[in-house]
């Protein structure tokens, strides 16, 4: 009963299109067979329905035809009169200026297959086309052109291109964003109505419209302007266009920073993190020089991400930290030697003090006379812990035990000069010194040296002289090879090509003391080995001696 009634509706509809209206001039065809398309798809009088893309070539009727040789086809817009083929004249028109230029150069007819192709195509070509064969209606085909989705900064402008080059005296024009009408212009009136309280005011002072061509501009835009905006063309012509409005907010600098809090031999590797927090919608990506070495990305909710990197010390390439979206992107670039800062010791400039495993050791403080020298102090270790002190001024001094009593009982302070004699020496007391005198700093580098003989064949242990290493505590064993430092192993790397790959499958690490165990010693393995904790610098002066020449 419902569907005759709606028969019955749209019968008089069209019934009294057609009664006491007079003739209808070509652009009021136009109009009228816009108005028509909602019937059509009410009664399922469309054949096929397609979908293109703003800019894109389609051809109507491929394949679908052939051609007679008396056949006459025309193609029609709604009811505007395309394009012609009439086998028995052998002519073939196109009307491309129907009905108000906006098909002009883009029609192009095949007479052999009777298909029409159009080029360049806008949203304006959106409807419904008929192909008449001899006459009645063969096919009826609708074309729907979608826009190219915009994305934008958040802060900038941004422009919906109406797609029209002129709106016509009968035209009105609605911008609507979320069912909302944001803007209405009357060409005839030359009248324009913006709505920017709507939304809660999201739109104020933000909305402009371009009165020759129906463009709407969004400035200072935000988030909050995303969506789907469509564009109506009322009147004396009928189009509609939608628009589609990424925002994307402004990212910040990605932070690349050290995971390690102490510093690094030449030698060494550097854990590294690239970070950046309260984002969505990005890629944050490693490179080294222009090659991809790892990403990750986020979704659309705001999230925190972070992205490892472990780094040779001795690694010339640059590498860079990239946070990127679909319209922007914000570099930081790699300083190795700030992040990850070079051992004092590492440094050519100082001359480490060797002394043997249990002798005594002085640390001259460069001075014979106190004068204008009111404080000097001695510190030990990457923490720069104080262990001793000499007030001048005061006439006391002071010695401390050191990072886990190691120092007790074996220091002295000159009173006449301020050196410091540390006495009975272990492996425990070398490493990194710093004097302070009046603020002025010197670094100092001790180390220990161990004497050790071992026949060939058989296994060394170089004792690194911990009971218990701390968590954070990082080891690294090297071969003084030609006067360069050859890292063997480390907390976390057995390097298997040192110095040729002859220490491959030989060695092992103690990991909760430190100390080494070389295999099956060779006599090339003789030599200096040095044990480094940053805190640490000790040296093994290993002889290997074959006994069948004893």
């Amino acid at each position: 009963m419902k569907k005759m009634f709606l028969k019955l509706v749209l019968f008089c509809l069209c019934l009294w299109g057609l009664v006491g209206r007079g003739a209808l001039t070509p652009k009021d065809q136009l109009a009228e067979g816009q108005r028509a398309t909602m019937m059509n798809l009410i009664n399922g009088m469309i054949d096929k329905i397609w979908s293109v893309m703003e800019g894109d070539s389609f051809t109507l009727g491929s394949r679908l035809l052939k051609m007679k040789n008396n056949g006459v086809i025309q193609w029609r817009f709604f009811n505007t009169l395309l394009a012609i083929i009439n086998k028995q004249t052998d002519s073939m028109i196109v009307f491309d200026d129907a009905p108000d230029g906006r098909f002009r150069d883009r029609l192009n007819l095949n007479n052999q297959t009777g298909s029409l192709t159009i080029t360049n195509i806008t949203a304006e070509h959106t409807g419904i086309y008929y192909l008449h064969i001899n006459g009645p209606i063969r096919k009826t085909l609708y074309l729907n052109v979608r826009t190219k989705p915009l994305s934008v900064m958040e802060g900038d402008s941004v422009t919906l291109n109406s797609g029209l080059t002129k709106i016509t005296d009968d035209d009105q024009i609605e911008w609507i964003f979320l069912l909302i009408n944001l803007v209405e212009f009357n060409k005839r009136d030359d009248r324009i109505t913006v709505y920017e309280d709507v939304l809660g005011g999201r739109f104020r002072d933000r909305l402009k419209l371009d009165k020759q061509t129906g463009s709407l501009t969004i400035t200072n835009i935000t988030t909050e302007h995303a969506g789907s905006y469509r564009l109506r063309r009322t009147g004396g012509l009928y189009s509609s266009k939608i628009i589609s409005v990424s925002v994307y907010t402004r990212l910040p600098v990605p932070v690349i920073s050290s995971t390690s809090s102490h510093c690094f031999s030449s030698s060494s590797s550097c854990s590294l993190v690239c970070s950046v927090v309260n984002v969505s919608h990005v890629t944050l990506s490693w490179y080294k020089g222009n090659s991809l070495l790892s990403s990750i990305s986020a979704s659309d909710l705001s999230i925190s991400l972070s992205l490892p990197l472990e780094v040779e010390y001795q690694d010339k390439n640059s590498y860079s930290c990239v946070l990127n979206n679909p319209i922007s992107n914000q570099t930081q670039h790699l300083d190795i030697s700030q992040l990850c800062p070079k051992c004092s010791g590492d440094s050519n400039d100082i001359i480490p003090v060797i002394v043997k495993v249990g002798d005594s050791v002085t640390l001259n403080s460069g001075l014979t006379k106190f004068r204008n020298v009111d404080l000097i102090q001695w510190k030990f270790g990457m923490k720069d812990t104080l262990i001793a002190e000499m007030n001048i001024l005061a006439g006391k001094v002071t010695v401390y035990n050191g990072p886990d009593g190691r120092f007790r009982g074996r220091l002295n302070v000159d009173h006449q000069t301020g050196s410091l004699t540390i006495t009975n020496t272990t492996n425990e007391h070398s490493g990194h010194y710093r004097k302070e005198i009046n603020g002025v700093i010197e670094n100092m580098l001790l180390a220990t040296q161990n004497e050790i003989s071992v026949k060939e064949g058989d296994s060394v242990t170089l004792n690194a002289g911990f009971t218990q290493l701390d968590f954070w505590d990082f080891i690294q064993w090297h071969f003084v090879l030609n006067k360069e430092l050859e890292v063997l192993i480390d907390s976390v790397t057995q390097y298997k090509n040192a110095a040729n790959g002859r220490y491959r499958n030989r060695l092992k690490l103690d990991k909760k003391t430190g100390t080494l165990t070389i295999r099956n010693m060779t006599t090339e393995d003789a030599g200096l080995y040095l044990l480094d904790t940053l805190d640490v610098f000790s040296l093994f002066n290993v002889t290997v001696y074959d006994s069948l020449k004893l």
